[in-house]
């Protein structure tokens, strides 16, 4: 048996993140346990999971982060996010005249 001081909330701070919810320790009053959406995990649900298609992917540093911004494909080749990842990307190559990883190597049709 343990004794609970008044006033002493461990969750007032608001220490889950991504949407878990926070409960005090049936053990510990002044400790908190995070009740954590199913694509995340972790003693705060920092921790992304990935065992399926979250609806919302929250990356490092709290922000959400598009992988496309930035990339490499060519040849006016379609950026495709990959799913459960905050960096990683495929390029989708268009125009059928080019192929590799970054749609960089033009493919030539001799007439």
């Amino acid at each position: 048996m343990y004794l609970c001081f008044a006033g002493i909330n461990p969750c007032s701070a608001n220490p889950c993140r991504n949407g878990g919810f926070c409960t005090i320790s049936p053990t510990n009053c002044s400790e908190f346990m995070c009740i954590c959406p199913d694509c995340f995990t972790g003693p705060t649900c920092e921790l992304a999971v990935d065992h399926g298609t979250c609806l919302k992917l929250f990356c490092p540093h709290s922000s959400v982060q598009d992988p496309c911004s930035n990339h490499a494909c060519q040849n006016d080749a379609e950026c495709v996010p990959v799913p459960g990842s905050c960096t990683e990307y495929k390029c989708a190559c268009t125009s059928g005249c080019s192929t590799g990883p970054f749609c960089e190597i033009r493919k030539f049709i001799i007439l």
